[in-house]
């Protein structure tokens, strides 16, 4: 329901309230039912598609606001891919190459998963994995 939230919010151009909401929900997961933990994913890709999308629409020129966006984004999906607790961005934050090697592993385990259970067949009993 956050990402939903957060996604008309975005939409709506209000970026700051949209990371708050997203930023909120992921620092929380931890401490909710598994359940919604192994939905945290689809909620950190739309947060870095949200961000990605911000990057696009303040246009080519490399401003700092694109810049953010940017670095926001990979070091969403570097979390995700790393599988630690997550804590908010904030704009000194820089996402070193050991945590983009150990993210980068990280989503290489997940698809090595998706494809043995695709080999046998039934992916919906295996959903849980993403």
């Amino acid at each position: 329901m956050c990402g939903a939230y957060a996604r008309i919010e975005a939409e709506a151009g209000n970026i700051d309230l949209a990371r708050k909401i997203c930023d909120m929900a992921l620092c929380s997961v931890i401490d909710l039912s598994l359940d919604c933990q192994l939905k945290a994913p689809i909620l950190y890709l739309s947060y870095a598609e949200a961000e990605l999308a911000n990057h696009s629409s303040i246009g080519s020129d490399i401003g700092v606001s694109s810049r953010e966006s940017k670095q926001r984004a990979i070091y969403i999906l570097s979390c995700l891919g790393s599988g630690g607790k997550y804590s908010a961005y904030f704009s000194e934050h820089q996402v070193s190459s050991t945590q983009l090697l150990k993210a980068r592993r990280g989503f290489e385990e997940q698809l090595r998963k998706l494809h043995s259970i695709w080999a046998y067949g039934d992916i919906k009993e295996h959903l849980h994995l993403w």
